[in-house]
């Protein structure tokens, strides 16, 4: 066809690496495109950017006109072809000539306009009006008068770059053209003579094609790109430099000084992979993706910024000020530019001139400074641009700012001045972040925008391994999965396309001919990325992401479209372009593409029966190239735009949206269908052929997707917003065709609404095959039915057909993706896990494990080679590919040790938090799917995967790094040893200043000196517990700080008695869970104590049972106050609904069932009548009579069990620590190796199996005590007052009662008969919920003993003493358990632990009998123990114990010995023992090296890699390398002498890179956690500070006694205990008393009405039962808000004091702006008594009058 790129060019999707430049520079011009119709405002998405240009308008340049010679300030084009299509999209400015890309509307590409001088081909064609005997030199001067378009190719272009004479520009396809100036070859087209039009620039070759540009660059007379990551070159590829044109001053960096025609590679930095490059006059410069800047060329005036003037005919490294990231390059003749920095950026600049922008400006810097542009400005830059003699920058607000030399207007400020600081031009420029302003001047939200357009985006690479062009999935997911008859297809996220089958017709795709029973990849041509892809009988078509399609297979009826009726086995490219979408048929096939002006449908192959669509004249001979289908743009229907289509056997289904409606809009819209009507297929109400496409009339509704079987017909409608819990969309499913396919009596001529299904559940997935139809549910159920002659439904026995819908079992989770072929079902689950069954010849299913049966009638694992480490690392390649990436030259090798020493000592450290390159973020993304593939059992098979893994292994984790960052760590520890050794040195002044008060209130001593006890002298228990208070907060502080004694105290209890104490005393001691440090030692305790009922259990179904005291001390975590708002309310917030006011939690389901649907359940009749509604309904009706109600009823709860507890249940949203201590115990699980965890038939429940003790936590644990309880935990005492207001009585908590009872059985071994139907389908949801959760994500959150290491440390700042409160049966009776099994649980003989126990001794057995008698007769009274947690100023040593992995004494320390005896005798920081030092134990280390500096390596045993490495050797010529080319030479003899297999050597070289991978992640944890320790400290000194005041205060107060009597008559009231600043906190709650009764206009409201009115949500709980008397009271102080909250005493109408605080004016200024459902708690600091709806409290404020 004629403008159709051939098949043999080499294509690729579009993968530049950088934003279109919307700034350029010429030599004496400028010019800019914008985005802005005001400074603080966008245009419109409909308007073309506004382009402004400013300089001297010579030759047309600017695009004024012939008559404006210049033009001072920016200056807006005027030009009708700038407002074509999208707009202009990139500029770029020559020294006499312009262009700009003009975009389509929607691609990412477009064509290009120029401006400027014509002569000697700069705007791409010759002169028009030139005499044939003109030549380029001497023809006359020529300049286009507006812009013109520049003759390139039909492809859209993706970039443009101007040189100072010649221009490059980029195709979609890949393919570089330059035209212009050619004198020295900087046209890379192979000759010295002007390029007059564009022509294709020589890029070098590869095995899989042409290399792809990421990034170019024109230059005076040079040009420069680089490399992108090729996906079937492996990872490695990409990110290397070429160069071509003059090379005099080394400007390209080749080391000699010769001209290049053509791109040329260079070497010397082609280990290292680059990013972008900058071409100036005489100089380069290139940056590589860690944002290192290398640079090259001509030295003189400083231009390279080395710090000295010298010419560099190589690549040099340049520092940048503090190692900055370099994130873009530009370079002008005499100076350049960088833009650097992490999360603020700023501009460098280096050279000569008053381009500099600095105090330099004017003369000469030699290394690059920063650029200042005020020192109030907070804006980021957002590109830079440098011409000749002058610099522009944008700023992401739209400003510009400029600077160097005025001639020719080219700063744009209104005159010709030179200017060597920055000056704005204003917000002429293209924003990414505005500020909007209203009317009343307030600022709105910041409005953002991207320098790409969205179509290109949607287009970008995405590289192996990484994650891929959609919707944050991993790239190693599957995003496509189709069938074909006798093979599978499927694609994954990153683009990579895998087949297995039959390849007899070569469908496969991989060039064989031969079947394959396990996936292969399918390698496209220049390794395009597979975007979606279609099956038919024997062939495929396949769409990538630069919108071109590729067929192979069978195409005899010419259904591959390739222009050839024959069979292909390899991917050849289908004569279309712009191709959306695609589909094929048993011997025809379709796509949609994007036409001139909209989507159009293409047909071609086989067109009998018209199922192509072309007409009734057109069934003579098939297609074998596409035809484009007119008839439906023709048509006067508004529904005509295809967006999706379906090819069955013999007809064609397409879906099309209206003309008018939007890209966000077309998701769905109306069926047309063509092709054979037999059995009513089409749709149209009868059984006639249609040969041209037609509108199935009676379909009314929005159709989302259409399926097409051999004899009918599906789709799935669309509803917008409708959506099951995973955020998938969901419809109705509508039938017609053949009866015996949708389980009909008689076929169906028009669509039906399929009602086959019990409930007709909505629908997420269909599939369809020649007889057989499957479907998802929105609740996840699958149903299939039709033809079964193969198993494809999975009825064994014989049964070849299913006439109603069977629900498909074993799957792992609900599937998201599947297929299906005549003979087989694929499906993708939810987890990741792919399955398969049918008929397994051919290798169709691709099994994990290979089965001896034909027919398989349950879902079977797939092998999942696209997961594979090698997959993940793009080293899956064929040999042949692999041998000819990896030729080795010497030239190469002399360089490989060098560049890798370089690397290791410039770029040690953890990596910036800055902007980094994309392909960088990428490739970070692959290295840990790489790690979590290998930490989930996946084992490295090949030694270029090994090598890829070492190359691109963080510099964080290798071991210069890790050392270094382990001595700063050290240095940091031993810093704050000795800030910690301070701290008693700074509180011993409170301490007297604490004694002095005491002894100076001598009336009040009763009252100092402690609480006033109750009791007579006779009262022996009470005095004895007191005398031994203290050793039991030595105890408790042992067992709270050391978990060990606890997790072994609990393996030795084993009457239920004690267990019960044990689990009582243990909550009392770990109450404080709000404490980050108590909270991650109660799970160390955890962990711990489950190892060791690990160890103990035999079966799977004995860990976590109800008895375990596991089980009890989990649940206390779980539902402890701290989680109540994560764990409870997604349970019992009736409040919560969605959109459409649905209930989003169980509890709010059930009220709403029982109430609003009044439905009644039960699960036996009986229990059914003795509900409160049942039992009223007694009094007129017989109880056979509601029998049929009953059941209807137990239906309606089978159904709610499926659905609304199913989504409740996946709402839950624990923190991260309920997941890591559940990824802990699977793990845990897994080693232990219990019985009952082993695979089932289908060999998919083993995982499910794994989990099922945490199911036994999860639902034991957390749900049934939260049913069992519905009126505490859907109350005040959970924060859920309003739910209060809901009816808990009645029918409502007894279906509360019936939800609680089928939990139960449920969690029981054996469940009822009648609760199987639940349990089976509630109980693997529940499994596969907690199993979706537990992912290796889980336990990248910090370790709970990093944490508590460094929370010990903070605690040590923390003068608030920490209390427990145990009653006194449990004190003795523990003290009892302990003392019993002392000898059992301690460390050693004589530690803290045993002096503690020993200390209190033996309880008698008449204080044990009097205690219980007080517990029985619930006139216990807790006594309050206070916990030391500052250990480290009494013991002086801290140490991390190997058993427990918490922080305490040496003394308590499993690994103490001796040294806890020794410790006063070293140095101070030697009694610290908290860090873990990585060992040094790599036996492989010779071979890591190796690896890590050698080419990829194609050997896959020891012998052969022996004789690669023998080949190396031999041409090495660097010492270093060859001494270890050597070395490992030796350690291959030896594994070849000693039999070591690869595949054990290579399991021991990525666990050693796991163990630094954790070692690194450790050492980050540790350093941020001890940075934050200098801040404590200066909290803990102005604590002191503070503290002194008011202790000085309190002693003069102390020498006048004249405390306020109301005082101390409440403290002997209330036995209070008034010590220090407790006391001084009394007297400013009476001073704060005093105040309220001053005369300040206030402003009062009763708490109790505002809690009623839901102004305020929770309060105090003290408050709560008083809240009637409890008044707020506000009133003005200048700007801010005073609030006071106390008790209205009616007799004297006096506030008692309860709180008072502060509401800052800027609080009050944000609140009128909060959304509806936001809150606000108060006080700000400290505790909150009062939490507020924020709305509510900014309406209340407006009332407070201003201040006087």
């Amino acid at each position: 066809m004629e403008g159709q790129i051939s098949s043999e060019d080499h294509f690729t999707q579009f993968t530049y690496t950088s934003p279109p430049q919307k700034i350029a520079c010429g030599i004496n011009h400028s010019i800019c495109v914008s985005n802005l119709s005001t400074p603080s405002s966008y245009i419109t998405d409909h308007t073309a950017p506004p382009v402004f240009g400013w300089g001297r308008n010579v030759y047309n340049i600017c695009g004024f006109g012939e008559q404006v010679h210049q033009a001072s300030i920016p200056t807006r084009i005027e030009c009708h072809d700038f407002a074509k299509g999208s707009g202009i999209y990139e500029v770029s400015c020559g020294n006499n000539h312009s262009l700009f890309l003009r975009k389509h509307r929607h691609s990412p590409g477009g064509d290009v306009l120029g401006l400027g001088l014509g002569n000697r081909g700069r705007q791409g064609s010759p002169n028009p009006n030139a005499d044939d005997d003109d030549t380029p030199e001497v023809e006359d001067i020529w300049f286009v008068e507006s812009p013109t378009k520049v003759p390139i190719t039909d492809v859209p272009i993706a970039r443009v770059v101007c040189g100072a004479d010649h221009s490059l520009a980029l195709d979609l396809n890949g393919i570089l053209y330059a035209w212009g100036m050619n004198n020295d070859g900087q046209c890379g087209v192979g000759r010295r003579s002007d390029v007059l039009v564009p022509e294709r620039v020589v890029l070098p070759q590869q095995k899989s094609g042409q290399v792809l540009v990421a990034h170019m660059a024109g230059g005076g007379r040079h040009s420069m790109l680089v490399t992108a990551k090729d996906g079937s070159m492996g990872s490695t590829s990409g990110g290397k430099v070429y160069v071509w044109g003059c090379n005099s001053d080394g400007r390209l960096g080749l080391g000699h000084d010769r001209n290049e025609l053509v791109p040329v590679l260079v070497e010397s930095v082609q280990n290292t992979k680059m990013s972008l490059v900058a071409a100036g006059e005489v100089h380069s410069g290139a940056v590589d993706v860690k944002g290192s800047l290398y640079m090259w060329g001509l030295g003189a005036y400083g231009r390279l910024g080395l710090g000295e003037v010298m010419d560099v005919p190589l690549p040099r490294r340049i520092q940048i000020p503090d190692e900055a990231p370099v994130s873009q390059l530009a370079l002008g003749i005499f100076h350049s530019v960088a833009l650097a920095g992490n999360r603020i950026q700023s501009v460098y600049t280096w050279g000569y001139g008053e381009a500099l922008g600095n105090q330099v400006g004017g003369g000469i810097s030699l290394s690059p400074r920063v650029v200042s542009f005020g020192d109030d400005t907070k804006t980021q830059v957002l590109q830079i641009a440098a011409g000749p003699y002058h610099t522009l920058v944008l700023m992401e607000n739209g400003e510009l700012m400029t600077f160097g030399s005025g001639a020719s207007g080219r700063l744009g400020t209104g005159n010709s001045k030179n200017h060597k600081l920055p000056v704005s031009l204003g917000s002429h420029g293209f924003a990414t972040k505005l500020k909007q302003v209203s009317e009343e001047g307030e600022k709105a939200p910041t409005q953002k925008r991207s320098l790409e357009h969205p179509s290109e985006r949607s287009l970008k690479r995405s590289p192996a391994g990484t994650s891929a062009p959609g919707g944050g999935r991993q790239s190693w997911e599957i995003a496509r999965l189709e069938c074909g008859d006798m093979f599978t297809c499927a694609v994954t996220w990153h683009g990579a396309l895998y087949t297995w089958g039959c390849g007899a017709r070569g469908q496969l795709g991989t060039g064989s001919l031969q079947d394959s029973w396990v996936p292969k990849v399918v390698r496209m041509p220049s390794g395009r990325l597979v975007k979606s892809i279609g099956c038919g009988r024997d062939h495929c078509i396949a769409v990538t992401y630069d919108g071109n399609a590729y067929a192979w297979g069978k195409g005899d009826k010419g259904q591959l479209g390739v222009g050839r009726n024959e069979d292909t086995a390899t991917p050849k490219a289908v004569h279309i372009h712009n191709v959306l979408s695609c589909a094929a048929g048993e011997d025809h096939s379709g796509a949609i593409c994007r036409g001139e002006e909209d989507n159009e449908l293409w047909m071609w192959g086989a067109t009998e029966l018209g199922k192509l669509g072309l007409g009734e004249a057109q069934l003579t001979s098939a297609d074998s190239v596409p035809v484009a289908i007119r008839s439906l743009a023709k048509s006067e229907n508004s529904y005509k735009v295809p967006i999706s289509l379906s090819c069955g056997q013999y007809h064609t289904a397409v879906i099309c949206a209206r003309e008018k409606d939007d890209e966000s809009d077309r998701v769905a819209g109306r069926v047309w269908t063509f092709g054979a009507g037999w059995f009513g297929r089409l749709g149209h109400n009868n059984m006639e052929n249609q040969y041209e496409p037609k509108m199935v009339s009676s379909l009314v509704t929005s159709i989302q997707s259409v399926h097409c079987g051999a004899y009918h017909t599906c789709a799935l409608s669309y509803e917008r917003g409708m959506m099951n819990d995973n955020g998938e969309l969901t419809g109705d499913l509508w039938v017609w065709g053949r009866n015996r396919c949708i389980c009909e009596h008689e076929h169906a001529k028009v669509p039906t609404k399929f009602m086959q299904i019990d409930g007709q559940p909505k629908v997420t997935c269909v599939a369809t095959s020649d007889m057989t139809t499957m479907l998802v549910t929105a609740a996840g159920l699958v149903y299939a039915w039709g033809d079964n002659r193969h198993g494809q439904i999975g009825l064994e026995g014989g049964k070849k057909e299913s006439p109603q819908p069977e629900i498909i079992r074993n799957l792992p989770q609900p599937p998201i993706l599947m297929s299906a072929g005549p003979a087989h079902m694929v499906v993708y689950a939810r987890n990741k896990a792919m399955m398969a069954w049918g008929n397994q010849s051919c290798g169709r299913l691709g099994l994990q494990e290979k089965r001896m049966e034909k027919v398989i009638f349950k879902p079977c694992l797939v092998r999942a080679e696209w997961g594979s480490i090698e997959a993940m690392s793009g080293a899956d390649q064929d040999e042949e590919e692999a041998s000819e990436a990896q030729k080795v030259t010497a030239a190469a090798l002399a360089t490989i040790g060098e560049a890798a020493g370089e690397d290791v000592a410039d770029e040690e450290g953890f990596s910036s938090d800055g902007q980094v390159d994309q392909d960088s973020e990428e490739e970070d993304k692959t290295k840990e799917n790489m790690l979590h593939a290998i930490t989930s059992g996946q084992k490295v098979q090949r030694f270029s995967t090994m090598q890829m893994m070492l190359k691109e292994e963080p510099e964080s984790n290798k071991i210069s790094s890790l050392h270094k960052h382990e001595k700063e760590l050290k240095k940091m520890v031993e810093s704050s040893v000795h800030s910690l050794a301070l701290v008693p040195e700074k509180e011993r002044r409170l301490e007297i200043l604490q004694d002095r008060v005491e002894k100076g209130i001598v009336h009040l001593n009763s009252i100092l000196h402690g609480p006033v006890l109750k009791h007579s002298e006779e009262d022996r228990l009470d005095n004895e517990i007191q005398s031994k208070l203290s050793t039991y907060e030595e105890l408790f502080q042992v067992l709270q700080v050391q978990v060990s004694y606890l997790a072994t105290l609990s393996m030795t209890i084993k009457d239920e008695a004690n267990a019960e104490v044990f689990v009582n005393v243990v909550c009392a001691i770990f109450a404080d869970l709000r404490d980050s440090r108590i909270r991650n030692l109660f799970i160390l305790l955890l962990q711990l104590m489950t190892s060791k009922e690990l160890e103990q259990a035999k079966n799977v179904d004995d860990v976590f049972q109800p008895s375990s005291r596991v089980f009890r001390l989990f649940s206390f975590f779980a539902l402890h106050r701290v989680h109540f708002e994560e764990v409870v309310h997604p349970f019992m917030d009736c409040h919560k609904v969605d959109e459409q006011g649905q209930p989003l939690t169980l509890m709010g389901a059930v009220t709403y069932k029982t109430l609003e649907k009044a439905q009644t359940w039960a699960l036996e009749f009986n229990r059914y009548l003795e509900s409160p509604s049942i039992a009223a309904k007694l009094k007129e009706q017989a109880p056979q009579e509601l029998r049929a109600d009953f059941q209807k009823e137990l239906d309606a709860f089978y159904d709610f069990f499926k659905v609304e507890v199913v989504s409740a249940i996946r709402r839950v949203a624990l923190a991260p620590s309920f997941w890591s201590f559940f990824a802990f115990c699977r793990e845990s699980i897994k080693e232990c190796q219990l019985v009952g965890v082993e695979d089932d038939e289908a060999g998919t429940e083993v995982e499910l199996k794994i989990v099922e003790p945490l199911f036994r936590l999860f639902v034991n644990g957390i749900i049934l005590p939260i049913l069992r309880a519905p009126k505490k935990y859907g109350g005040r005492e959970v924060g859920l007052r309003r739910c209060e207001k809901n009816n808990f009585d009645g029918d409502v908590i007894f279906n509360v009662c019936t939800v609680l009872d089928a939990f139960e059985d449920m969690t029981n071994k054996v469940s009822s008969k009648r609760l199987n139907k639940i349990g089976s389908r509630l109980r693997p949801e529940i499994l596969r919920f907690l199993l979706d959760r537990i992912s290796p994500d889980s336990t990248s959150t910090d370790d709970p003993d990093t944490t508590v290491t460094v929370q010990t440390f903070v605690s040590h700042y923390d003068r608030t003493p920490r209390s427990v409160y145990v009653p006194p049966s449990q004190l003795i009776l523990f003290q009892n358990l302990v003392l019993h099994n002392v000898n059992k649980i301690r460390v050693q003989s004589g530690d803290l632990l045993d002096q503690a126990c020993r200390k209190i001794g033996w309880w008698s057995e008449q204080f044990v009998k009097e205690a219980m008698e007080r517990a029985e007769k619930n006139t216990e009274v807790l006594y309050r123990l206070t916990l030391q947690h500052r250990f480290f100023f009494t013991e002086g040593s801290l140490s991390i114990c190997p058993a427990s992995k918490c922080t305490v004494p040496l003394s308590l320390s499993s690994a103490a010995g001796s040294e806890a005896l020794q410790r006063s005798e070293v140095a101070l920081a030697q009694n610290v023992d908290v860090i873990r030092f990585l060992k040094e134990d790599n036996p492989n280390k010779v071979l890591e090296d190796l690896f890590r500096n050698l080419p990829p390596l194609k050997s896959s045993n020891f012998l052969d890699l022996k004789e690669e490495l023998e080949g190396i050797l031999k041409v090495c010529a660097n010492e270093a390398l060859a001494e270890k080319l050597s070395e490992g030479i030796q350690a291959v003899a030896d594994f070849i002498e000693t039999e070591t297999s690869p595949e054990e050597v290579l399991h021991a070289m990525a666990s050693v890179i796991l163990t630094r991978n954790r070692h690194s992640r450790y050492l980050h944890s540790m350093l941020a956690g001890f940075s934050r320790l200098p801040t404590e400290e200066q909290r803990h000194a102005r604590e002191i500070r503070s503290a002194e005041l008011e202790l000085k205060a309190l002693v003069e107060h102390s020498k006048t006694m004249l405390l306020p009597e109301r005082i101390t008559e409440r403290a002997k009231l209330e036995s209070a205990i008034l010590k220090g600043s407790d006391l001084n906190f009394l007297i400013k709650k009476q001073a704060a008393r005093v105040k309220t009764k001053t005369k300040k206009k206030v402003v009062r409201y009763n708490l109790e009405q505002l809690l009623s009115s839901e102004k305020v949500l929770e309060c105090y709980s003290l408050l709560d039962t008083v809240q009637g008397k409890v008044y707020v009271t506000f009133w003005s102080d200048d700007a801010d808000i005073m609030v006071h909250v106390g008790l209205l005493e009616e007799s004297d109408a006096r506030l008692e004091f309860v709180k008072q605080f502060i509401i800052p004016e800027d609080v009050v200024k944000q609140l009128p702006f909060a959304d509806r459902e936001d809150t606000l708690g108060l006080p700000l600091e400290g505790p909150i008594i009062l939490k507020w709806r924020s709305l509510e409290l900014s309406k209340l404020l407006k009332d407070v009058p201003p201040a006087d």
